[in-house]
């Protein structure tokens, strides 16, 4: 992937993590202030409900008094006045001479006054008491008992729905309502205030709740963010993007352009890499820099190195030779009186192959520009050298340096001295890309476990160097060839060179 993508996807990883990171911690925070919200809200609401009770049996054991005083006045028209200006307030029963004479006074809701007779005497009340009982809805019910005198005094104040209405609009409260059992609202976010009878026993609960959601500002809010997040992720990426491709991507592509150039041009350039810069692809910069002042520096003096000794060997080669060839005429000339001189001969033969030898090396080393070679001129030229029979077939141009007359002369030379031949053909042909040369040398051929290993450095069956197919080997694989030999019963030693041509 190039690397421009993946600052790309980078980039845009980065920001949707941040993002996804925030709204986590957003919605945590969210979801903790929503908790601490609605527990404020049932907490304020416990304790406003919880002194609206207390409030309102105060005011309860209030009208108490007075409808005692009023009763025992003979002034029962004013308690019904008052009954009828406290809707909820729904009776007010008398007992007397231990129940023997029962007085109600009724706005008219009262369902069964006898009932709350018989809850006060089953509470067994001696004094003052008021409490939760419920009977086809919820009452506060305050009773003033004196078992001695046989008295009672009961007065009934109603709660009912319209009840927890007025206080579910005063105090903003969702739900509120009577239940006798705990948790009988199921909702997330809600609290039960117990209540007791006049017993003192847990009656059942009055209860406040709120439905689990978020309030629509919230909601909307969270939308816009993500609209917000969207355009955001958007923009940061498309100017991430660019810083980076402008700054980082542009700078490593003048570094690539300027190493692409070292490899079609060598280190033959005055151009260095420059950059405005103040980090590490400065310094990196810098550093090719001097790596390549060095490695140019280092370069041209081996090639100095190099060239100094190529004129030291062809001194030296052009030197001995000519001493060979002098001593071998001198060996030539006195061989009917020197029993030593053929040997001689063949040592100086040898010695004088062995210097040629190093020139192919040469060749092979050099690097040298290449150029067309006609390969029948090229053929000529080298078989001129040996007395041995040759045909040449078809001609072609092939692209080469002056190596390529050691291919031709080594191959030869093998051909005469190991598979003694005495006849050589040359067939030229063009397959495409390449030119392919055939070459026969109708001599003793070369065992199947040798032919593989005839192209190998040092390999020999006749305790020769062993270089000469090997220097073949090496010269065309650096002209972007090939070579293979084959054996053939008719033809001896067959081998195939594969040459390219030259473009255009």
């Amino acid at each position: 992937m190039k690397l421009r993508f993946k600052a790309a996807f980078t980039i845009t990883g980065l920001l949707i993590a941040f993002y996804i990171i925030n709204f986590g911690i957003t919605g945590h925070l969210i979801f903790n202030a929503k908790q601490a919200y609605f527990q404020d809200l049932l907490n304020d609401g416990e304790k406003s409900l919880t002194e609206v009770l207390s409030e309102e049996t105060m005011e309860l054991k209030s009208y108490m008094e007075f409808f005692e005083l009023a009763y025992n006045g003979n002034n029962t028209g004013r308690i019904k006045q008052i009954m009828l200006e406290n809707y909820h307030l729904d009776g007010f029963i008398v007992v007397k001479e231990n129940g023997t004479r029962i007085t109600v006074i009724t706005n008219g809701n009262i369902p069964a006054p006898l009932k709350f007779v018989q809850m006060v005497r089953d509470a067994g009340i001696d004094g003052k008491v008021c409490g939760f009982e419920k009977l086809d809805t919820l009452y506060i019910v305050c009773a003033d008992v004196n078992k001695e005198e046989g008295t009672a005094y009961i007065l009934l104040d109603r709660i009912d729905e319209n009840y927890f209405k007025e206080l579910k609009d005063i105090y903003e409260i969702e739900v509120i309502g009577f239940v006798t059992k705990p948790d009988e609202l199921q909702m997330k976010f809600a609290r039960y205030i117990p209540v007791k009878s006049l017993n003192g026993e847990t009656v059942g609960y009055i209860t406040i709740g709120y439905e689990d959601r978020l309030e629509p500002v919230v909601l909307d809010a969270l939308k816009k963010g993500i609209y917000v997040f969207i355009f955001l992720t958007a923009i940061l990426s498309t100017v991430g993007y660019y810083l980076f491709d402008r700054d980082i991507l542009g700078r490593i592509q003048r570094i690539r352009n300027y190493m692409v150039n070292i490899r079609e041009h060598g280190f033959r350039t005055e151009k260095k890499l420059t950059d405005d810069g103040d980090d590490e692809i400065s310094e990196l910069l810098d550093s090719i820099n001097l790596a390549v002042e060095e490695i140019e520096k280092n370069r041209n003096e081996l090639q100095k190195a190099l060239e100094n000794l190529r004129v030291v060997n062809r001194v030296l080669r052009h030197d001995l030779l000519n001493d060979l060839t002098a001593i071998r005429g001198y060996a030539e000339l006195g061989k009917d009186h020197c029993q030593f001189c053929d040997k001689m001969t063949c040592r100086i033969d040898k010695a004088s192959r062995t210097i040629k030898t190093l020139g192919d090396v040469e060749r092979i080393i050099k690097d040298s520009e290449f150029e067309r070679f006609r390969l029948k001129e090229v053929i000529e030229d080298v078989i001129r050298n040996y007395q041995i029979d040759s045909e040449i077939k078809g001609d072609a141009e092939v692209i080469a340096d002056a190596g390529i007359y050691s291919v031709f002369d080594n191959l030869i030379n093998n051909s005469i001295k190991h598979g003694k031949s005495e006849k050589m053909s040359f067939e030229i042909e063009d397959e495409g890309e390449y030119i392919h040369v055939v070459v026969k040398d109708y001599g003793t051929g070369i065992s199947e476990t040798d032919i593989d290993k005839i192209f190998e450095e040092g390999f020999s069956l006749s305790g020769s160097t062993g270089i000469g197919l090997y220097i073949v080997k090496k010269l065309m694989e650096k002209y972007g060839g090939r070579v293979y030999a084959e054996n053939s019963d008719r033809d001896g030693a067959v081998f195939h060179l594969y040459f390219r041509k030259p473009q255009g």
